[in-house]
């Protein structure tokens, strides 16, 4: 089965600049291709990214992670391991898995974490030492691809996986891990059930330069400096100014993680997380921030973030019914404020009409529906506005049709 990808191979910086290498022959012909570079050989490549799903309704979408590696890949999500593969291929024809993956996911932040390996021999095995090393991935829902493998995307090689011998007619490397060469840390994360979990995971030969636990640490936010209502979407941003470095970010919120970040550290300068935060209702958001590195770990004060307008702004109602002759139109507006997605119009109680509306918050809103064929009597309406927040409703409006 053939695919067209909307993401592209990312591949370690070491391999970038490799010309590959053409390893077939004819089978009575001596091979000439080069010696490989024993450097790039057993080499372990830990590739991770996060992204948001305050959008996707996770029991309603069938989500697909569609996913293939040079040479191979573990996938974990939110720190569970899902699949290893691919099969074996050959340059030419990679074959790729399609995985559901509805079940691994959560609505809000979302980590996706592959450990990608690339043997580099050519044996009766694998045909694997050509210098090609890279992975390839999308999450897809539909048509729609919601993450893709780009450049933001971050990398590392896992420098404490070192190469032993070969054995097994040289078709793999016995393995050590040296521990010096790693630092471990745990993801905590919930799922939509409120489940609560851990996982361990380990970045290799950290470069250090701090002599002491991490600087003092610093949160704000920019909530309502965009469009000036408190709406539940804003950034919270870490400043260490100046001091020893952390290697290893933590953002809280209400005392449950929501965000992890590893750092470079360059002590004595300074250091700044931003996290986007999106969809929080009306309330109040407490959060705070752990720098960690070898020696320690600085905790900040606590930061409060209060929403008050996540909910859509009230709508008002108004008609035409000038004559009273039972044809008018009756329109809602928004003047200004939280935006609604959906729109609904009640007569007498009864729902008559639905219309989806684009989000432009804080701009205005506005719909018009026309009313026909009414007989003589007393009409009521009420408008309500919907997002992810609520639902809020106008006041009510009586039109008298008299004719």
């Amino acid at each position: 089965m053939s695919k067209h990808w909307q993401a592209r191979w990312i591949t370690d910086n070491s391999f970038s600049s490799m010309e590959p290498l053409d390893l077939f022959h004819k089978e009575m012909d001596a091979a000439e291709s080069e010696t490989h570079r024993e450097d790039l050989q057993h080499h372990h490549w830990l590739v991770r990214t996060t992204f948001d799903l305050a959008s996707i309704n996770l029991e309603s979408v069938p989500l697909y992670m569609i996913i293939t590696a040079d040479d191979y890949y573990k996938l974990y999500l939110n720190g569970r391991f899902v699949a290893q593969g691919p099969a074996q291929n050959d340059a030419g024809h990679y074959y790729y898995n399609r995985i559901e993956v509805g079940s691994f996911l959560q609505e809000g932040n979302n980590v996706i974490s592959v450990h990608v390996y690339y043997q580099g021999l050519v044996n009766r095995a694998y045909n694997s030492g050509d210098y090609r090393q890279g992975l390839i991935a999308e999450l897809t829902t539909g048509d729609r691809v919601l993450v893709k493998t780009d450049e933001t995307w971050r990398a590392k090689r896992a420098e404490g996986f070192q190469k032993g011998d070969t054995f097994g007619y040289l078709t793999q490397f016995t393995e050590h891990i040296d521990a010096r060469k790693s630092e471990s840390f745990t993801f905590e994360f919930v799922n939509a059930a409120g489940n609560h979990g851990t996982a361990t995971a380990t970045v290799n030969n950290i470069a250090a330069k701090s002599k002491a636990k991490p600087g003092t640490v610093i949160l704000s936010d920019d909530n309502g400096y965009d469009t000036g209502l408190l709406d539940g979407t804003y950034n919270v941003t870490m400043n260490m100014w100046y001091g020893e470095n952390g290697r290893i970010y933590k953002l809280y919120e209400n005392d449950v993680l929501i965000d992890t970040k590893i750092l470079t550290d360059n002590s004595p300068n300074a250091q700044t997380v931003t996290t986007a935060v999106y969809g929080k209702k009306n309330g109040i958001y407490r959060y705070y921030a752990e720098l960690t590195n070898s020696f320690g770990t600085t905790t900040s004060a606590t930061h409060v973030v209060t929403v008050t307008k996540a909910a859509p702004e009230k709508s008002i109602l108004s008609n035409d019914n000038w004559d009273g002759d039972g044809n008018f139109k009756v329109s809602m507006n928004m003047w200004w404020g939280t935006n609604g997605g959906t729109y609904n119009l009640y007569e007498n109680g009864i729902l008559i009409y639905t219309e989806a509306l684009a989000n432009h918050t804080p701009n205005a809103q506005s719909s018009v529906m026309t009313v026909a064929n009414r007989a003589k009597g007393y009409y009521e309406y009420r408008a309500e506005l919907t997002n992810y927040a609520g639902t809020t409703s106008s006041e009510k409006m009586i039109v008298n049709v008299t004719k």
